[in-house]
């Protein structure tokens, strides 16, 4: 699969040699979308059990971890790849004190990419969810389900305004509940440590006129996801809203992630996420399934009848 040219080398070798040139902008672009491209032809069994062996071990290798955010989510301090500092990595795109010229350029491109536009658009878009349900409901109660550090508040008009009821932000990783409760505890935030699978087994938390969850589904096997639908959508208030996300298959980092940070999500079409919803038909006032703009992401939006 990892076709030679007739010079003997490789797209890795070549991508390789365009990023010691400091071509950093093209060859990084080039290296996810040609990485897409090979996942697709090699199909899944070949891709997980040798291709992301090989080009993980090839030089360029090396060279990538020299940027935090692909490093940090191979290393997985917290357990996990994606908490809530590779994100704010995402928000800020300010690399840590320490990274190297060329591993800041490199990260320069990593979270500048269509997936990191997907994700900074994914904070903004629940900042405007969030206003939207203050101007319906005095005072709205929201949850937050894996809240990570909660920067959507950060910027939400309605949280500013001071037009929010409680907010209850759950998450299992402490160090995220810690800046939660350090940046927001003081202004009606309550950071709640607990695993997701609390919330399907027990009857804490609610009602609520917001619930989100807009990262935790990538993570979430169908079986178990339908679940979490349907007890998030059991707290909610009459009226209420529930909106959850997902990464589509297609998604533009999807290659790298997998082979340059050991990164795999649980990935869903519009019409599979969507369809973790179809046992609440009967009980919804409207549903309303969506892609980004950068046709990375699906969301699903629920309101009670």
């Amino acid at each position: 699969m990892l076709t030679r040219s007739p010079t003997g080398t490789t797209f890795l070798d070549e991508i390789l040699e365009g990023l010691l040139r400091r071509e950093f902008v093209h060859h990084i672009d080039a290296l996810a979308v040609q990485l897409n491209a090979l996942r697709q032809e090699a199909g899944p069994e070949i891709w997980r059990s040798d291709l992301i062996f090989r080009l993980r071990e090839h030089p360029l290798g090396a060279l990538l971890r020299e940027c935090p955010y692909t490093h940090r989510a191979l290393q997985k301090p917290r357990g996990y790849a994606g908490d809530a500092v590779m994100l704010d990595y995402l928000y800020e795109r300010i690399p840590p004190e320490g990274t190297s010229e060329r591993g800041a350029a490199i990260f320069e491109e990593t979270t500048g990419n269509r997936n990191g536009h997907s994700v900074r658009f994914r904070r903004d878009h629940l900042a405007q969810l969030v206003d939207g349900v203050a101007q319906m409901t005095s005072f709205p109660h929201i949850l937050s389900v894996a809240c990570g550090h909660l920067r959507e508040l950060e910027h939400s008009k309605a949280f500013a305004a001071g037009q929010l009821g409680p907010v209850t932000a759950l998450d299992q990783d402490p160090h995220s509940l810690e800046t939660v409760h350090a940046h927001l505890g003081t202004r009606g935030v309550q950071a709640v440590q607990a695993s997701v699978k609390s919330l399907v087994v027990s009857n804490e938390h609610g009602p609520f006129d917001l619930i989100y969850s807009a990262g935790l589904y990538d993570y979430l096997p169908d079986d178990f996801a339908r679940t979490l639908t349907r007890r998030l959508f059991d707290r909610l208030n009459p009226g209420g809203t529930l909106l959850y996300a997902n990464f589509l298959p297609e998604n533009y980092g999807r290659g790298y992630m997998e082979a340059f940070m050991d990164w795999h999500l649980m990935v869903r079409t519009l019409e599979e996420t969507q369809a973790l919803s179809d046992p609440l038909e009967v009980e919804l006032a409207s549903r309303w399934a969506y892609v980004d703009p950068f046709e990375n992401v699906v969301y699903v939006v629920l309101t009670k009848a």
